[in-house]
């Protein structure tokens, strides 16, 4: 499938996890996902930190930071769906803080996130690779 029906594929599915914890969000609470989503976004933002290197050096298809933020935290909820471990207290020095957030929402919020993504392939979810999305263009460059 290629890029733009894939990144499609994880707008809805983060839109439907988001659903799914909206009324778990308390009065003047923020909803989780928002939560795994701006730590997504804070991570990707480090990642592409390089700028303008990162748009010199990546094909002009690739998605932005927005996209690759939601296909993190779709991916990781669905790895711990789907069994990965959960991390633990070492592992904070070693992983994304997003991992920790994913983490808990499949902890605290399993029930609810799977009987929103009925019908979604969590096996295509957990396998997302941000390399299909993001390319690398001029690598001799690097």
């Amino acid at each position: 499938m290629s890029a733009p029906p894939r990144l499609k594929g994880i707008r809805e599915a983060y839109e439907k996890l988001h659903g799914a914890l909206e009324s778990k969000a308390g009065w003047g609470r923020r909803n989780v996902a928002e939560t795994l989503l701006g730590q997504c976004q804070a991570e990707e933002r480090e990642h592409r930190g390089f700028l303008p290197a990162f748009a010199r050096h990546h094909a002009p298809s690739t998605p932005g930071v927005l996209d690759m933020a939601r296909l993190f935290a779709v991916k990781r909820v669905a790895e711990y769906l789907r069994g990965e471990s959960f991390p633990v207290g070492k592992d904070y020095l070693h992983c994304q803080r997003s991992c920790f957030i994913a983490a808990g929402i499949v902890d605290e919020y399993r029930a609810e996130v799977l009987a929103a993504w009925a019908g979604l392939d969590l096996e295509a979810l957990a396998a997302l690779d941000y390399r299909d999305f993001v390319v690398v263009a001029n690598a001799g460059e690097l």
